[in-house]
């Protein structure tokens, strides 16, 4: 899918996306657990962090890569040991999105939502991710369900915005598939 249909998405949450990494980071699981896991998360978190904060912006390609290939085998070992785990969720979301693996971005998404059905940017992180697939009803399903957990007039009218962002989206994206077979 061509990466400027999706360009009204990202905007819509682009502010908000690195806001949401910095919290990410000092977000630990909880303590007196005597699991392992936390070791693995903060390894993670401090992976993916010295990926995103350091080497992605001094133009490190291959070492944020491999950055965050670390990240995920560390906060993969932390899902392994305690997979209800949000803060673990949310952080493998990040990094498959910063990777633009969006199948996997949005399943933790997902994931996170069922751990914690108030977590609306969660919702709204994996209907990006799925309109980035295409998968814009799929999409518009995840807007919805994080319509149906909040009563805040200004966050639904946010989830408006993105609904009909969504809807261009798709309305362009049809249009580009149409004019490649004409």
């Amino acid at each position: 899918m061509p990466h400027k249909v999706v360009v009204l998405l990202l905007l819509a949450v682009g502010m908000a996306l690195p806001l949401a990494l910095s919290a990410a980071v000092v977000q630990a699981a909880p303590p007196g657990n005597g699991r392992a896991e936390p070791d693995h998360l903060q390894r993670g978190l401090a992976s993916f962090e010295q990926g995103f904060f350091e080497l992605l912006p001094a133009n490190r390609k291959a070492e944020a890569e491999q950055a965050f290939g670390a990240a995920i085998r560390e906060l993969k070992l932390a899902e392994k040991e305690d997979p209800d785990n949000m803060a673990v969720h949310r952080a493998l979301a990040r990094v498959y999105a910063v990777r633009r693996n969006h199948g996997e971005a949005a399943a933790h998404y997902r994931r996170l939502t069922e751990l914690d059905p108030l977590a609306i940017d969660a919702y709204i992180l994996a209907a990006v991710s799925l309109a980035e697939m295409g998968r814009f009803a799929e999409a518009r399903v995840e807007l919805d369900r994080a319509r149906g957990m909040t009563d805040d007039s200004g966050a639904m009218e946010s989830l408006d915005v993105l609904c009909r962002r969504l809807t261009r989206a798709e309305t362009q994206t049809g249009e580009e598939k149409g004019g490649r077979h004409e």
